[in-house]
């Protein structure tokens, strides 16, 4: 149930040191939480939401699904409301997905199961992953040289996502998973997107390396409170799915500085609701993001 006006897109433009010049432009739109909710006939109006954004690259950063260890069946209809929304957008533009903490909560079978349902609908699956979009451009002595973007997506283990209380993640734990890269040799560390579910562990992504990490699992905090968000930006929603009250980075734009560079994290508010069917002056949201270098 949603209390106070409906589907929203929220537009951000993010500045990457590093990016390379090939990039710059580059639109976005991220999509997270949808836990099988549709708008309209499968989905027809929030795709068509989404098709008005003429979007470059659309990244899903999990929860798409509900999983289903107490319901097998809600499972299996949110799998299916997943893949025929992917292959939809598909159409639109490349699609690459990412787990939330649904997906990882799936047993071995049909999480293997999920991600060809996935796959077979056009998306490129990330699962401690990463893949590299290369671009083609001149260079100044006629000739050609490739630039590169790189994307990873990070599936954190259950224990990251306990209700009740927090625990901590370090860079060297995601590293372990998913390994950072340190250009050496004189060469520009590549620009890196991460995405990464729960927001919570922002100064460990950021100490790994993201440029830009996207992230979303809080739902907004299920209630906004704008005149908290207003004095303390990082707090603005009321309580996440576990169960914490007035949750760090529920929605909206960070930044921390880290060596000498800039790490952003945009938390989209999401797109449905789990556990706490709810949402109070919280719309669901369209992340759309536009990439700039500097």
């Amino acid at each position: 149930m949603v209390i106070g006006s409906g589907l929203r897109t929220d537009a951000y433009t993010v500045q990457i040191g590093n990016l390379p010049a090939s990039f710059d432009g580059l639109k976005i739109v991220f999509l997270t939480d949808l836990h099988g909710n549709e708008y309209g006939l499968s989905n027809r109006i929030l795709l068509e939401w989404i098709m008005k954004q003429k979007p470059d690259l659309i990244l899903i950063g999990g929860d798409l699904i509900t999983n289903g260890r107490e319901n097998p069946a809600e499972e299996r209809r949110t799998e299916k409301v997943a893949e025929a929304f992917v292959r939809e957008l598909r159409q639109m533009a490349p699609v690459i997905y990412a787990y939330g903490n649904h997906e990882g909560r799936m047993r071995e079978e049909p999480k293997e199961r999920f991600r060809e349902r996935m796959t077979s609908a056009g998306a490129e699956v990330l699962d401690n992953e990463s893949i590299r979009l290369v671009r083609e451009v001149s260079s100044e002595d006629g000739g050609s040289r490739t630039e590169e973007l790189r994307i990873c997506g990070l599936d954190l283990p259950k224990r990251y996502f306990p209700k009740f209380r927090r625990t901590r993640l370090s860079a060297d734990v995601i590293d372990s998973m998913l390994p950072a890269e340190d250009a050496g040799d004189g060469r520009q560390r590549p620009a890196t997107i991460l995405l990464a579910h729960h927001p919570f562990y922002f100064d460990a992504y950021a100490d790994w390396g993201a440029d830009l990490v996207l992230s979303g699992h809080l739902h907004g905090g299920i209630m906004r409170l704008p005149i908290i968000e207003k004095i303390w930006p990082r707090i603005g929603g009321a309580i996440g799915p576990d169960f914490i009250p007035f949750p760090p980075y529920s929605g909206g734009l960070f930044r921390k500085e880290m060596d000498g560079r800039t790490s952003t994290m945009i938390v989209s508010r999401g797109l449905g609701e789990h556990t706490i069917p709810l949402r109070i002056f919280n719309p669901p949201e369209i992340s759309v993001i536009t990439l700039k270098k500097g």
